[in-house]
């Protein structure tokens, strides 16, 4: 007499006891498109959303007065640290400061990488960035008006403005 033993792998039982909640996209408006990375594919159908035209957009993301601050304030700890090394070496005036603004803009080089680490919105740059380089590269893209394009996410794009010549520097990449 033999029996069967029916056995279940635990990972399918506890699948069996949680639901997954997936989480609603939100930023499939056109309004909203530009805050999420977005393939540039999708960007060729209509380039317009992706181009940051407001006044002061660029500031916003580099993380706006939180980086501005961050860079001012790196700078003004080196220029400070060096004007303290200055007086202690007794260097001339000219040497003192050359060797100042030098340290002023190293530390403003060091803030600006740090304000781009915590605070840069790199999403919106990437999106803005692809839109200025199809803008250049294809100025008929200029003139696409499309709405809703988030339905059309994994489609090609065919339109006509994108075709080029087989000459060497029309078909040259961005």
């Amino acid at each position: 007499m033999t029996s069967e033993i029916i056995t279940r792998p635990y990972y399918i039982e506890e699948q069996d006891k949680h639901q997954m909640k997936i989480d609603h996209d939100a930023y499939t408006s056109d309004d909203t498109l530009k805050l999420k990375s977005r393939s540039m594919n999708l960007i060729k159908h209509n380039p317009n959303l992706f181009i940051n035209k407001e006044k002061g957009s660029f500031t916003q993301i580099i993380g706006g007065s939180r980086a501005i601050a961050t860079i001012l304030l790196c700078g003004g700890l080196a220029f400070g640290y060096r004007f303290q090394v200055n007086k202690l070496r007794h260097l001339s005036t000219r040497e003192a400061i050359w060797f100042s603004n030098v340290y002023f803009w190293y530390g403003c080089g060091l803030g600006f990488v740090y304000s781009g680490l915590f605070f840069w919105n790199w999403q919106r740059h990437f999106n803005d960035t692809c839109a200025g380089f199809l803008f250049k590269r294809y100025p008929g893209s200029k003139a696409l008006r499309r709405t809703n394009i988030y339905s059309l996410k994994d489609q090609e794009n065919e339109d006509e403005c994108y075709r080029f010549t087989s000459t060497y520097m029309n078909s040259f990449h961005l």
